[in-house]
């Protein structure tokens, strides 16, 4: 994805801080379909057929409180990955947006992703849920 020049229309912010904050925005939703595409993990029944565990990341984290300790173990995993992954996400646009840290590219999104995705956490279900491939 390209990112174009010029300055927003609406906010008038100067080329740097839209670029910024478009590189931004950008990063925030690739960290939400990350998130929810661990939770949206294909698993086998016991009979070979595939299906889907959830939803998305916030029906995963809704079973948290579930009564069944699967799907409790699943929501509580899913609540512990996703905080530790927005952490790690903030805390690397918080070092770009203060200086400390330069972007791969202020145009290409792709290049900031591949920057930022080796500071996230690893996404593996714990032993004892559905998804663990153990």
């Amino acid at each position: 994805m390209r990112i174009e020049h010029g300055v927003h229309p609406q906010t008038g912010l100067p080329s740097l801080a839209h670029k910024l904050k478009l590189i931004q925005d950008a990063v925030m939703e690739r960290v939400q379909a990350h998130l929810d595409a661990f939770a949206q993990t294909e698993i086998m029944t016991p009979v070979g057929v595939p299906y889907q565990m959830y939803d998305d990341l916030k029906s995963a984290t809704g079973h948290a409180m579930s009564k069944n300790p699967v799907f409790a173990l699943e929501g509580e995993y899913c609540a512990e990955a996703r905080d530790a992954t927005w952490e790690a996400a903030n805390a690397y646009m918080d070092e770009v947006l203060t200086g400390a840290r330069q972007l791969p590219s202020l145009d290409d999104v792709d290049a900031v992703w591949s920057d930022l995705l080796p500071h996230l956490p690893a996404l593996q279900w714990p032993e004892g849920s559905r998804g663990h491939a153990g």
